[in-house]
């Protein structure tokens, strides 16, 4: 520009600018940051055309085999099928003592991210096995853009997908919890030598899909700990975890954190706080976190009082086939409470979907109501 020569830049070396000011914009606003590749880590344009890349892949197979093993570095499985849903939350066992290490602590410290070189909040980032972090979007682009599989500090290997960890680790978990199934004592506490290696091993991989700021992951490190898989019992290590995981945006560890609050188990007792989390479990149509705040909307608890909202979210549960929100949303239609007309009808219909799911007072009003010839 204006016969100054052209700078080329370092890392890439595919583009020029005429001054540091253009490149430093162009980094921040024009979007060179995503596609700006280093040149070691680029693959060549023929090789990806002509699908004969010598870039090494992954390392990942096609087995799902419960007892397969796993080498250091976090490797795992992969399945087109579809993946396996995250474990429930359900009344505890006690266990024997725990290989795992007490909930690490939080930090407010925020670093940049090495790739885009903004600012990574802990919920955001991605740590890989090297130490180093990244947003987690970032090391999405990494793969996406046709990058080596390096860590850009380092060049160590990135490691194994979270989802592919997430999905090997949960399938072995299901094999394993279908074996104490068939045990009629069920006793986490009595687990084999290899059955305890093998939850052992189920956490380690949750915890590396955690690493990479998997929601999923850190939900069923929480629910381990509550219900003592593998380690101790402690709410409070618990909801650490379900914390990690609700603040990543995943609905059932929102609900589950909510439930923790509500009954002041290894959290203070907090209504207020609890209903703000089953908003934004509700928001996402979880059934469970819709019937859990219709409760406090109808009671007035940490919240204003509004049977108005609260029949709507029974409604919302209701539909979904929850049998307590069935129950209370004909309760609520029969009575006039928070609907816009008594409805004994559309109340009946209620009753009969809460009584064919074994719900005692559905099946009860069904019958008066019967009798009444309504």
């Amino acid at each position: 520009m204006n016969g100054e020569p052209l700078s080329r830049c370092a890392r890439c070396a595919s583009t020029l600018y005429c001054g540091r000011d253009c490149q430093s914009m162009h980094w921040k606003k024009g979007g060179h940051k995503i596609f700006c590749i280093p040149r070691s880590g680029r693959l060549s344009v023929e090789s990806v055309e002509s699908g004969t890349s010598t870039v090494e892949c992954l390392d990942v197979t096609t087995s799902c085999s419960a007892t397969s093993s796993l080498s250091n570095q976090c490797s795992a499985t992969s399945s087109n099928d579809a993946p396996v849903d995250c474990l429930k939350v359900e009344k505890s066992y006690n266990t024997l003592a725990s290989t795992a290490s007490a909930a690490p602590e939080v930090s407010d410290d925020y670093d940049d991210c090495p790739i885009c070189l903004e600012l990574v909040a802990p919920v955001e980032s991605c740590k890989l096995p090297c130490k180093h972090s990244f947003h987690v979007d970032c090391v999405a682009a990494l793969r996406r853009y046709g990058v080596s599989k390096a860590c850009p500090m380092c060049r160590s290997g990135l490691p194994t997908p979270s989802e592919d960890i997430f999905e090997n680790a949960t399938r072995r978990f299901v094999l394993l919890e279908q074996k104490q199934q068939k045990n009629k004592e069920q006793n986490w506490a009595k687990l084999s030598v290899h059955q305890l290696e093998e939850m052992s091993e189920c956490l380690r991989l949750w915890t590396c899909a955690a690493d990479q700021g998997n929601a999923k992951a850190y939900f069923n490190i929480g629910v381990a700990h509550f219900r003592g898989y593998g380690v101790p019992r402690s709410s409070t290590h618990a909801a650490h975890f379900y914390l990690q995981a609700a603040e990543r945006g995943f609905a059932k560890a929102q609900t589950a954190l909510a439930y923790l609050m509500l009954s002041g188990d290894g959290v203070p007792k907090s209504f207020s706080n609890a209903a703000e989390w089953l908003k934004k479990a509700a928001a996402q149509g979880s059934m469970y976190a819709q019937y859990s705040l219709g409760i406090l909307y109808d009671n007035g608890r940490g919240i204003s009082q509004s049977h108005r909202e609260a029949a709507k979210l029974f409604r919302k549960a209701a539909e979904q086939g929850h049998a307590e929100a069935q129950f209370n949303i004909g309760a609520m239609v029969y009575a006039g409470s928070g609907v816009a007309k008594v409805n004994r009808s559309e109340a009946l219909q209620w009753f009969k979907k809460a009584a064919a799911q074994g719900q005692k007072d559905a099946l009860s009003n069904v019958r008066v109501m019967h009798a009444k010839e309504v």
